[in-house]
């Protein structure tokens, strides 16, 4: 009997090998905080209900998103090894469920965020005085295009089919309403068609301010911002604007320092009001001319300059071996805006029947080392202070850090 008890005492002190980790995920508490807070769970359920769906999508889908925030991961992958070490969450529906319940939100993602919006609206309020907008684009592990799917300049250099993502972020920096289209689309048109299905869809209205950067400064985003009865604030490229005002912007006058507060200084700025003329398409495919009013802010960063000149000078080195081997055009990447590409023969002669040969534009090189560092604001707000015009516009990095995140921690750059 001592015996045995004695091998009984050493069979309990010893640890028996299991198939279930011993880790435990707790990250996800936050999150679950603040969705609960919402209380989206019932209002969910009714868009659900002409689908004839048969169980509750908010719990799958609540808790793939906590997983994505957690370990982000497949979709199956998150099934079987995350959820079942996710402390208090009740994981037992089947994959087919979040499967599902994913089609579903992919067609009806609209009426999700109304929801959401409407809930945290509610609770804290939506800030609408001003709108932050910006657009990026996810890659498919896929061969060929579809309706949807289609292959266009993508962010990471892919040549696979994409789809492209316009968000909009209120005043305080909230996401409010989002927009998919197709990958081979243009993303200048996502601005208003954002803007107009959010106040639709949450009964909202008012003046608000629409910020975004020089991928979407064009004359009909800012046509259609005035006719909204909105007012805009967009970047300019200091490289494409015209002589006359890239000679202002450039020149030494008129500028304040911002100093650092470590006796240096972190930007300077000037500006300069006026009419300013745009071109864009009016009813019945016209063209129309008008001239706005505007208040327009140059800003000088020495940061940014010696940034932007490394970058230029990283990519003038990267044609230069390319340039000798003769390589394909679409080799050169955002090397090629500082190459000039001409028909020549074997002995460097300018032939227009030869080969094409590619030799550095010194000229170009020039002028974008003369801009490095700078860069225009244009806005219809006239009587706005410049140093609030830079504020506002700067907050711009936060929806840049959203589509980081979103890319980057929780892995959403690709689709299988």
């Amino acid at each position: 009997m001592n015996a045995e008890r004695k091998a009984g005492v050493e069979g309990e002190g010893a640890r028996e090998i299991t198939d279930v980790p011993a880790t435990r995920h707790l990250g996800h508490f936050a999150l679950r905080a603040v969705d609960d807070a919402l209380g989206t769970a019932e209002d969910m359920a009714l868009p659900q209900a002409p689908s004839g769906s048969r169980f509750s999508l908010s719990d799958p889908l609540s808790s793939l998103a906590y997983a994505r925030a957690v370990a982000p991961c497949p979709k199956l992958r998150t099934f079987a090894d995350v959820l079942p070490q996710m402390e208090g969450i009740d994981a037992s529906f089947t994959l087919d469920q979040p499967c599902d319940g994913l089609a579903y939100l992919g067609d009806e993602y609209e009426k999700v965020v109304e929801i959401y919006n409407a809930h945290a609206d509610a609770l804290f309020g939506h800030d609408m005085s001003s709108a932050y907008f910006d657009c990026t684009n996810l890659y498919f592990e896929i061969d060929r295009e579809d309706g949807f799917r289609g292959k266009g300049p993508s962010k990471e250099h892919r040549p696979e089919p994409i789809v492209g993502m316009g968000l909009l972020l209120d005043a305080d920096c909230i996401p409010v309403a989002m927009s998919l289209f197709p990958g081979n689309e243009s993303e200048r048109p996502q601005l208003g068609r954002c803007i107009a299905q959010m106040r639709e869809r949450n009964s909202m209205s008012g003046r608000t301010v629409r910020v975004a950067d020089k991928g979407l400064d064009c004359a009909a985003n800012i046509a259609e911002a005035v006719l909204a009865g909105d007012g805009y604030i967009f970047s300019k490229s200091a490289r494409a604007l015209p002589a006359k005002e890239r000679a202002w912007a450039l020149s030494a006058d008129g500028w304040t320092d911002v100093p650092d507060g470590k006796g240096g200084t972190s930007f300077r700025y000037k500006m300069a009001d006026g009419d300013f003329g745009y071109a864009f398409e009016g009813e019945g495919g016209r063209r129309r001319k008008a001239q706005l009013p505007e208040r327009r802010v140059v800003t000088y960063s020495p940061s940014l300059a010696k940034k932007q000149t490394y970058e230029i000078s990283r990519q003038v080195e990267k044609a230069r071996p390319l340039r000798a081997a003769a390589a394909k055009r679409s080799e050169y990447g955002d090397s090629a805006r500082h190459v000039t590409f001409s028909p020549a023969d074997g002995e460097g002669e300018a032939r227009g029947d030869m080969k094409v040969a590619a030799t550095l534009n010194h000229e170009a090189i020039r002028k974008a080392k003369a801009v490095a560092g700078y860069n225009m604001t244009a806005t219809s707000k006239t009587g706005m202070d410049p140093r609030a015009i830079y504020d506002t516009y700067h907050r711009l990095w936060r929806i840049e850090e959203s589509l980081g995140v979103m890319k980057s921690e929780l892995d959403a750059v690709s689709v299988n």
